[in-house]
């Protein structure tokens, strides 16, 4: 009869045997950074697949700087467009006509105002009814950028902006107010990250600017 053979079980240095979960705090660190670098390239990925198919997408982040003709207002201001999903809902390999869904937050600062109330002062002289002349305006829209070819983006907006100082609403006294914005746009890209932008729409009847 052979003799009997007797097995010895390694333990891991924490007493567990091999085998079980000893290497499970390694698996969920590989698991993580895997999640991190998949997240930082899925975004240059997704824009080079924009970019292959004619259009010049949102690589990382896209400022604007813009002139603002209101209704009655005039200022200058920015915007800060984010992607959230390139390409968008018009995915067709076969078509080079691409797009894209972002977030555009930004602020216009409204700082003339061309129809002021001229009302009369207790002396009986005309003063400005209006106590502020400088509006505030945050905005935060969605924008569905659609590329036709490798020049020329147009793209709808639609979200809302809160009004600070310098309204339209001053029927009531108050120096607030909320309004939405429903917005269409185009661009023309010239070099690279650059390129010139129009937009118009409400509450700003147009914007005129570039992207860089």
């Amino acid at each position: 009869m052979a003799p009997r053979r007797e097995r010895h079980q390694v333990s891991a240095p924490n007493g567990a045997p091999r085998g079980s979960c000893y290497t499970a705090p390694m698996a969920r660190s590989l698991f993580v950074l895997g999640l991190v670098l998949l997240a930082a390239l899925a975004p240059h990925e997704a824009a080079a697949q924009v970019i292959r198919s004619g259009g010049r997408p949102i690589q990382g982040i896209r400022p604007d700087v813009h002139v603002s003709l209101g209704y009655g207002d005039f200022g200058v201001g920015f915007r800060l467009d984010i992607p959230l999903m390139q390409p968008g809902p018009l995915r067709n390999a076969r078509s080079r006509v691409t797009d894209e869904l972002a977030v555009s937050v930004g602020l216009d600062l409204m700082f003339v105002d061309f129809d002021d109330e001229l009302c009369l002062d207790g002396d009986g002289e005309r003063v400005d009814c209006d106590d502020l002349d400088i509006g505030v305006w945050p905005v935060a829209v969605v924008q569905w950028n659609v590329y036709l070819n490798e020049r020329w983006c147009i793209f709808p907006e639609l979200g809302l902006a809160l009004l600070f100082g310098e309204t339209r609403s001053d029927r009531a006294g108050d120096d607030f107010d909320i309004e939405p914005v429903i917005n269409f746009g185009a661009r023309l890209h010239t070099r690279g990250r650059f390129g010139l932008l129009l937009r118009a729409g409400y509450p700003t009847a147009v914007q005129v600017g570039m992207t860089f």
